[in-house]
């Protein structure tokens, strides 16, 4: 398995609404990038997307970055008996070989903390939904 530090310094902007379409890094394929909007100085949200690898190998998420937070990190979420737990992924996330990967509420996901600004949704020109 090939490791990719691959760190997403998104353009996600401001936006809770898609931001990316088929951008392309190498063998991956990052499509339906959106990320949740929040209210005034709320300090933390959640980014979601969908990685395809059309690649022979699979890949590793390991690193996440972006210029509206201060800390980013690629999270899950899965029970552990009957509680709902939300962790970071220490190693990475696999993108299998010729398979597809989607970060969605509930799941693997990017967590951004300390947020800069308020993020908020905006309109087909990157203008903010007034």
């Amino acid at each position: 398995m090939k490791q990719v530090l691959f760190f997403f310094c998104l353009l996600f902007g401001f936006s809770n609404i898609v931001l990316a379409d088929g951008i392309k890094f190498k063998q991956l394929e990052i499509d339906d990038a959106w990320i949740k909007e929040t209210p005034p100085n709320h300090p933390m949200t959640g980014g979601y997307l969908k990685i395809e690898n059309n690649g022979y190998s699979d890949e590793v998420l390991i690193g996440v970055s972006a210029d509206f937070a201060m800390k980013s990190e690629i999270h899950e979420m899965k029970m552990e008996g009957d509680v709902m737990k939300m962790r970071p992924l220490e190693n990475g996330l696999v993108i299998p070989a010729n398979g597809e990967v989607y970060l969605k509420p509930g799941g693997y996901h990017l967590m951004f903390m300390k947020l800069k600004q308020q993020m908020v949704p905006m309109d087909g020109s990157n203008k903010p939904v007034s």
